[in-house]
């Protein structure tokens, strides 16, 4: 028994000062507080505090070998005395003393139509049971002073800091955040055995125990068992997911890879094999353009862009530029490539097209149009221009000749740099090398994707080694205007190839974030090595002239005398992004800090990724980091983008990010069906995991605000990593959905709702913190549907698309993602044809 005031007791508590005289006594009641139920039961998943109560318990299985755990666990059936136990009772049944279910509203409630009313606050935990309070601890023969220990009733509720709150006073950033960490209690100051010290240290590899044990120096532990002293002292931190128990039940084996049909049929997702005939020859015959087919070019000047350089495309640059395809073409080939290649006039209207279309759909543009010179640019540059001027033609003909000019162009460029070494610094090469690898990478072939991601590199190299990401590169503009012995139009172009190169770098940077969630890539660049100031304002940017360049540097001498901060400067401290707003392009500033923020976000998930899974969900390092990034990022939202009027594209970006900082979309798509049916399974704890926490529910918010945004695009603007973000969110939201089904949640029949693609209200921070508030979605009808509703998820991400493009043909990419949702909402209605939820909407 405690014995609060008996000075020889030799374990105290750190909590509520109870003695005790044996170590296993004191386990015992600390467990009354953390409420660890560490043995659980291999068949029920049952977790109790003493390893005698799981043995006892596990004879009621035994009896008669016919248990179903199963049945148990879903309905709570049970054979007299050997029944199952349920962790907790709803008040009518526990009023009218019958029998209650696990499953919560429980099955008597639903059948009598009656409300089911019991504790949330207490779902997620293993809840005492009558048998595990009615025992007191067993005595042992050696305990000194007679003492047997007792259980505590001052239990402590983990969730109590986080319920009792008012919900107009938060806003959803709160809702992300972590609890404080409260300071431990003083370090114990008797001397510690040595001999105990190097058993605990080395052989059980514990945390500090002060905060809940004082010891005394001549306590000898050998005759205790510890271990489960791993398991005794958690964080008093809650844990980022909630633990469920070792032996808990996977997801049922039918929800396991559902989509793997859907994965396998992309040409995205698709494993590509080589064979032994594929090379770059394979497309060269697609660069045969039939005389008949004319690519259809839209030459008309969108208003905000700048006009394409007056210099007509020479015929000498043709030629140069059919001499560097016919190079890397095979000689049965050359002659119908020459003979069928395209008009000078054809070319003109394709490069036209390529810039113009640049300017409205290319995050951060790095080509200055004003001063470009197609005649005095090397043929991979304007080659890359012609190819991408193809590829966003509407004719799939044209398309064709677009990617196999881009695979000539990549074949050539690395000929170049392998025969001239110089040319890995100069800018067009660069530019060029990158303008081909963003087409490779959204082409949505999964050959070409992966021989972009081969080369990938090579540009990296480019950057790096020829010192463009070193600040002191870089000059604001007053320097080029102090030039001795230039003309005011020579001092504009060497200003105008700095900020090409300022633009390169981090269009490079975005293009290795936008490419990397979707395709399980690392970053290539990292955070800390970018010194490259953020690119100068569009206002100075998209002169004209060298003249109107200098008027403008005159008039505003902030824009002269000052460059944009630094990404490395900035990434930590969004606020001093404020400092941008007046010499920095606002939305290329925001492309880029999110794409730098998606960086650590990955570093986060692989420092997870390298625990186990029961360690990581509760580990004090990892828990910070992820409280750190999410205050970071909700700054940056506040001091950025409240701040100013941003666009869709970069709401999309942002939430796309936090939706990456609250999920692990890998184990996502594995457990859909992107990968083998062993890795699906082996994501079922993850996935479970996350579905029971606080980060489930900030991930489908920010997925709901994805489908929000990309409903304000432009028409033609669901392109690329806008595309790839609805992909992304239309998962996680289906997963959620998924999970709800098979853990039926305890949401009240016209109870409170929350819609996910809506503004930020009052009812959307209710639903982060408690989850009490069921989540809908909208339609393009204006009808709101359950998340459970699994086909309407997909179909409603499905149908943005529709509406985007209207009746004109998709990209690749675009077409990509349309059939692979297509095809999951058609393999989630024959599997869940006959659960089909009725729309709750009105």
């Amino acid at each position: 028994m405690a014995t609060t005031s008996n000075p020889a007791g030799l374990y105290t508590c750190g909590l509520c000062k109870a003695e005790y005289s044996r170590a296993d006594h004191l386990i015992r009641h600390v467990r009354s507080h953390t409420r660890q139920r560490p043995f659980v039961c291999s068949i029920c998943a049952k977790g109790f505090g003493r390893q005698d109560l799981l043995k006892r318990h596990m004879t009621t299985h035994n009896a008669g070998n016919s248990f179903d755990p199963d049945i148990s666990m879903s309905r709570g059936t049970s054979n007299g005395r050997n029944g199952h136990r349920v962790h907790q009772a709803c008040k009518a049944c526990s009023e009218k003393k019958l029998k209650c279910t696990d499953e919560k509203p429980c099955k008597r409630c639903s059948e009598k139509n009656i409300f089911c009313d019991f504790d949330t606050d207490m779902q997620g935990y293993n809840q005492p049971t009558a048998s595990d309070i009615s025992r007191p601890f067993e005595q042992d023969d050696s305990g000194s002073n007679g003492a047997v220990s007792q259980v505590s009733d001052n239990n402590v509720d983990v969730n109590e800091n986080l319920t009792g709150h008012d919900d107009t006073q938060y806003r959803v950033s709160e809702a992300f955040s972590a609890v404080e960490v409260h300071q431990s209690n003083e370090e114990m100051t008797t001397p510690w055995d040595t001999t105990v010290r190097d058993m605990l240290d080395s052989a059980l590899n514990l945390p500090v125990m002060s905060d809940y044990v004082q010891f005394d120096q001549d306590s000898i532990f050998e005759d205790t068992d510890f271990s489960f002293y791993s398991k005794l002292f958690p964080s008093e931190l809650p844990p980022l997911f909630p633990v469920p128990s070792v032996s808990e039940a996977s997801p049922q084996p039918s929800t396991i890879s559902i989509g793997a049909e859907a994965y396998r049929t992309s040409t995205v997702f698709a494993t590509w094999n080589p064979r032994k005939e594929d090379s770059h020859h394979t497309d060269q015959q697609d660069l045969v353009l039939p005389h008949d087919i004319e690519p259809r070019t839209n030459n008309a000047q969108p208003p905000g862009t700048v006009a394409t350089p007056k210099d007509n495309l020479s015929q000498s640059s043709r030629d140069q530029m059919l001499a560097m395809i016919l190079r890397t073409s095979s000689r049965t080939d050359s002659h119908r490539i020459a003979g069928s290649f395209p008009t000078l006039q054809i070319l003109q209207g394709l490069v036209r097209h390529a810039l113009l279309h640049m300017q409205e759909r290319l995050i951060g543009m790095f080509i200055h149009i004003p001063t470009l010179d197609l005649n005095k640019e090397r043929p991979e540059l304007v080659g890359s221009l012609v190819a991408y001027g193809c590829i966003v033609s509407p004719s799939p003909a044209v398309r064709k000749f677009g990617y196999a000019l881009q695979e000539t162009v990549r074949v050539a460029i690395n000929q170049l740099v392998q025969e001239e070494h110089a040319t890995l610094r100069e800018l067009g090469v660069a530019q060029a090398f990158y303008l081909q690898l963003y087409l490779g990478y959204w082409s949505g072939i999964s050959r070409k994707i992966e021989l972009a991601e081969s080369s990938s590199m090579l540009g990296v190299t480019m950057l790096r080694r020829g010192k463009r990401l070193c600040a002191d590169q870089y000059h604001p503009p007053e320097v080029f205007l102090d030039l001795q012995d230039l003309t005011i139009h020579e001092k504009w172009l060497k200003w105008v190839e700095q900020e090409s190169m300022k633009r390169l770098v981090y269009f490079a940077m975005c293009l290795e974030f936008h490419v990397a969630p979707s395709r399980g890539l690392g970053a290539l660049f990292t955070c800390g090595e970018m010194g490259t100031p953020l690119p100068t304002s569009t206002k100075v940017w998209n002169t004209a002239s060298a003249n109107q360049w200098w008027e403008t540097l005159t008039q505003d001498i902030t824009l002269a005398t000052q460059q944009p901060l630094p990404l490395n400067r900035v990434l930590r401290q969004p606020n001093l992004l404020a400092n941008n707003l007046a010499v920095g392009d606002r939305e290329f500033t925001a492309f880029a800090y999110l794409a730098g923020f998606w960086s650590l976000v990955e570093d986060h998930w692989h420092m997870n990724s390298l625990l186990p899974d029961t360690q990581a969900v509760d580990d004090f390092v990892l828990k910070s980091r992820h409280t750190e990034l999410s205050t970071i990022l909700e700054c940056f939202k506040s001091e950025f983008t409240d701040q100013i009027e941003t666009s869709p594209e970069v709401q999309i970006l942002q939430d796309l990010v936090g939706l990456h900082l609250h999920v692990s979309l890998d184990e996502i798509a594995r457990y859909c069906g992107k990968g083998t049916e062993d890795e699906g399974r082996a994501s079922a704890p993850y996935v479970q995991r996350w579905y029971q926490s606080t980060q489930s529910r900030a991930a489908i918010w920010h997925a709901g605000q994805i489908l929000r945004a990309t409903r304000l695009l432009p028409p033609g603007g669901l392109v690329d990593i806008f595309v790839a973000g609805l992909y992304h969110a239309a998962l996680v939201l289906w997963v959620w959905g998924l999970l709800c089904r098979i853990r039926p949640s305890t949401w009240v029949s016209n109870g409170p709702e929350v819609v996910l693609d809506d503004a930020e209200t009052a009812e959307v921070v209710k639903f982060l913190k408690s989850g009490r508030l069921k989540p809908y979605l909208t339609n393009q009808g204006g009808n709101k549907f359950p998340l459970e509703d699994l086909a309407s998820v997909t179909e409603l991400a499905r149908d943005i698309i529709t509406k985007n493009w209207g009746r004109e043909p998709l990209p690749l990419t675009t077409m990509e993602t349309f059939r692979f949702l297509q095809d999951f909402s058609k393999i989630t209605r024959q599997r869940f044809d006959e659960m089909v939820i009725k729309n709750s909407s009105t």
